[in-house]
């Protein structure tokens, strides 16, 4: 967060993070990160570790975007740099980028939710995929914590 505050790249930040994990954390433990620049009609994801797909919407569909990068920390930094691979993502008028964990990608009914509410301002979107996942689950509740992140272009 200090080097993308410093005007660091979320590539040069991401492999800072990396050596400073590297020498911090405890033999064989590692971070996971998932980092969205966005850069006008574009944005480019890097996933380090990572492998939840960023769901990218727009007119009605849904478009699965994936980055390469090894965990944070496991590496002193030759490796995770040379591994370290960012997306593209085009950024049109109306575009929504979700970014969800593991859990809610696993929820029946999730994608489907998130392109049906996707042309919506971000807090009924919110409210409404968030509702839904939590109906699903039913009395029972939700086994796991569901993580929604969510930026749209106007």
């Amino acid at each position: 967060h200090r080097a993308l505050e410093a005007g660091s790249t979320a590539r040069k930040a991401l492999a800072h993070t990396n050596r400073v994990l590297h020498k911090r954390l405890p033999g064989g433990v590692c971070a996971k990160a998932t980092l969205i620049e966005l850069l006008g009609d574009e944005a480019k994801l890097y996933q380090a570790g990572a492998r939840s797909a960023a769901l990218v919407c727009s007119a009605g569909d849904a478009e699965e975007f994936h980055a390469e990068g090894i965990a944070l920390g496991l590496d002193d930094g030759p490796v995770f740099e040379k591994g370290l691979r960012s997306e593209k993502i085009p950024l049109r008028q109306g575009t929504r980028v979700v970014l969800a964990n593991e859990a809610a990608m696993r929820l029946d009914g999730f994608v489907d939710a998130v392109i049906e509410h996707s042309p919506k301002h971000t807090t009924p979107f919110l409210n409404m995929v968030l509702g839904e996942v939590e109906a699903e689950a039913g009395e029972g509740g939700l086994r796991e914590d569901v993580i929604l992140l969510t930026v749209k272009r106007w």
